[in-house]
Formats: C-alpha cells, sequence, structure tokens
C-alpha cells in the first residue's frame, strides 16, 4: 500500500490518501496497518506538527512502513529561509509566508535527517529547492 499524507487538500491517484485539512487523522493513519505501507509520503506535514511530537510523529510512521519500504518526509528548511532574509534575498512578508501560514514548528534538514537515522532508516536521498526540503529514506 502507497500512502500520502497531506494538509494541503490535494490527492494522489493509487495512493491512500489522508489529508489532515479534512480532518484525516496523520498520526494514526486510519486504515494502515503497522507494516504495511511500501511507500509514505509526507512532503508537507512536519512543519504542521509542534516541535516536540515530530520524534513520535515519525515512530508512528515508520512503525507503519514495511522493511524495504520508502519514506518521503518534507517541508520548509529553516536555516535557508532564515540566511535568505539575513542577506536581503527575502523580505519580511516573505519570509512570514514561509515560516508561518497554519506551520507550528520548523526544523533543519540536518535536524530531521537525525531523528530518521535514530529511527533505523537509511537515508538514500536529501535535497533542498526554492527553501523546500525532501529527505527519502529506507527501513531496512
Amino acid at each position: 500500500m502507497k500512502v500520502y499524507l497531506t494538509v494541503k487538500g490535494d490527492n494522489i491517484s493509487g495512493y491512500h490518501n489522508i489529508d489532515a485539512s479534512s480532518g484525516g487523522d496523520i498520526v494514526k493513519m486510519d486504515g494502515v496497518e503497522d507494516s504495511e505501507a511500501t511507500e509514505i509520503i509526507a512532503s508537507d506535514i512536519i512543519n504542521f506538527t509542534d516541535i516536540s511530537s515530530i520524534n513520535d510523529l515519525l515512530s508512528g510512521w515508520v512503525k507503519k512502513l514495511r522493511h524495504g519500504g520508502r519514506i518521503v518526509v518534507g517541508g520548509v528548511e529553516i536555516d535557508e529561509v532564515c540566511k535568505a532574509f539575513i542577506s536581503k534575498a527575502i523580505d519580511v512578508n516573505q519570509f512570514n509566508k514561509l515560516v508561518h501560514e497554519g506551520r507550528v514548528s520548523q526544523i533543519t534538514t540536518t535536524d530531521l535527517e537525525k531523528i530518521l537515522t535514530n529511527h533505523g532508516l537509511t537515508i538514500t536521498k536529501k535535497r533542498t529547492d526554492n527553501f523546500n526540503m525532501i529527505i527519502e529514506a529506507i527501513r531496512p
């Protein structure tokens, strides 16, 4: 089973779509058993989770992921946003749009990578593009 977790109201064909903006539970992932997911995409969720809950949230997602399965986690890369603001590449309005707009926490690519590896995942890709980070990992 492929799972797509979002807060933006989008769906991906061929995936079990769970949308937090319409009441879907991205924590429990109803309808997904432990070790059932071959792929979990959560490319826009992490910043909408309280920083103190991110570790537990990722732990729950890893439990749903099959051995050999892939997880894609992403969000706003706060280091890149801050660098752009300090260097005047973006103004205060752009900064606030990237940091806020419903988001409740910020995390760096490095910190997210550490959490994923602490959960036993193997990082296969990581990139930052236009202030967004994406980390892909495999559950061995």
